[in-house]
């Protein structure tokens, strides 16, 4: 049996490193909650409200998806760009700070 080195160095050597892009969707995703936050602090009409609220309810979800996704990509990556540690540390507060829009909409409401 053939060793290929090409096969075993992709496996502990990934050619792209998906950890920065997702932490860009999940800011971007953090950026689209905390506008749809000041949207609606910013409203009077309760069914606009409702609105915010559902929109930003999705956006906390999409943005638990992204924590299973880098969490998922951290448990297939053998050499990782920054310590495993620091990338969970840097995707639970990124989830947290969407966890805390969202909870603070759904306490004014």
């Amino acid at each position: 049996m053939e060793l290929n080195l090409n096969s075993v160095k992709e496996t502990f050597i990934p050619r792209e490193v998906p950890f920065y892009g997702l932490f860009e969707k999940q800011i971007d995703n953090i950026i689209e909650g905390a506008e749809g936050c000041k949207k609606f602090i910013n409203t009077n009409d309760r069914d606009e409200r409702e609105n915010f609220l559902e929109q930003i309810t999705g956006i906390e979800d999409r943005g638990d998806q992204k924590r299973f996704e880098i969490s998922k990509a951290l448990s297939k990556t053998f050499i990782t760009p920054i310590d495993r540690e620091d990338i969970m540390d840097i995707t639970t507060t990124l989830d947290e700070i969407l966890n805390y829009i969202h909870t603070a909409a759904k306490e004014i409401n």
